[in-house]
């Protein structure tokens, strides 16, 4: 992995060096805005090297404003795919693609990401949105009533046979089960 990011490093430092590649660029930005976006560049790498992808998207973006370059969008697109957000790192590679010319040695790397993210996002389950979520019955969300009642039914049994059971003051003795009669 460290040695993706030293190539990524060297590659984007002599992209700041070379002029725009695309047809019909704009002007070359002005020695300040490449400082500038230099010091952006650096700022994301540490965030990305610290593993704190939101904030290196941050400084990426800015370094991309002040002063575009393809490899910022490649550096963008890395950072929201370890963030696992997979339209938006897609999106990045794909302007990467776009800005870079068909020979640079970088687009075979980056087409195969797209491929792995393509086959990601198709595999990936979308649930149903929220108010479109199948309710489970009644006795599934509350399965545990049954029991519960069932034990507090046969408490009350108990309760109840103890409490209204005759006792031998009222003319029951001892031998008899209740005041029934058992056969002997």
């Amino acid at each position: 992995m460290s040695e993706l990011i030293r190539a990524l490093v060297t590659v984007f430092v002599l992209a700041l060096l070379a002029p725009p590649h695309a047809a019909g660029a704009a002007e070359p930005a002005n020695d300040e805005a490449v400082a500038r976006a230099r010091a952006y560049f650096e700022e994301g790498r540490a965030h990305y090297e610290q593993r704190r992808f939101r904030e290196a998207i941050r400084a990426f973006e800015a370094g991309q404003a002040l002063a575009p370059r393809p490899l910022f969008l490649l550096n963008i697109g890395q950072a929201h795919r370890q963030l696992f957000e997979l339209e938006a790192a897609r999106e990045s590679y794909q302007q990467y693609m776009a800005a870079t010319p068909a020979d640079d040695p970088g687009r075979a790397e980056v087409s195969q990401l797209i491929v792995e993210i393509d086959g990601a996002l198709a595999a990936r389950i979308v649930a149903p949105p929220p108010g479109q979520l199948k309710k489970k019955p009644f006795i599934r969300r509350h399965w545990w009533i049954i029991p519960v009642s069932a034990v507090a039914a046969a408490g009350l049994s108990v309760g109840l046979y103890f409490a209204l059971r005759p006792t031998a003051d009222e003319g029951c003795d001892e031998a008899l089960f209740g005041c029934l009669k058992t056969s002997r």
